[in-house]
């Protein structure tokens, strides 16, 4: 698949009057993550297509989390964090 050619002049009046060679440096280094919708309508979705968003949460006036890591802290050589969070 060959990608088609870009008109980057087209973005210059939205990026400050820019000169080409910058625009077209900003757009190869910004678009390569870029992710296509699933869909072009808002569907009513149960579960998002991201896992890390899907980690439901009890609600609970005071929560707290454990966080256990391999690189010891450097003034007590602790391996763990407990996070108190208040809703």
């Amino acid at each position: 698949m060959v990608p088609s050619k870009v008109d980057y002049s087209q973005y210059q009046s939205k990026l400050a009057w820019l000169p080409i060679n910058i625009i077209e440096q900003i757009i190869a280094r910004t678009t390569q993550f870029y992710r296509m919708p699933m869909g072009t309508y808002f569907k009513k979705k149960y579960k998002s297509p991201f896992p890390a968003c899907n980690v439901h949460c009890q609600s609970e006036p005071v929560a707290t989390n454990i966080v256990y890591y391999d690189t010891p802290a450097i003034d007590s050589g602790v391996t763990a964090a407990q996070f108190f969070v208040g809703t």
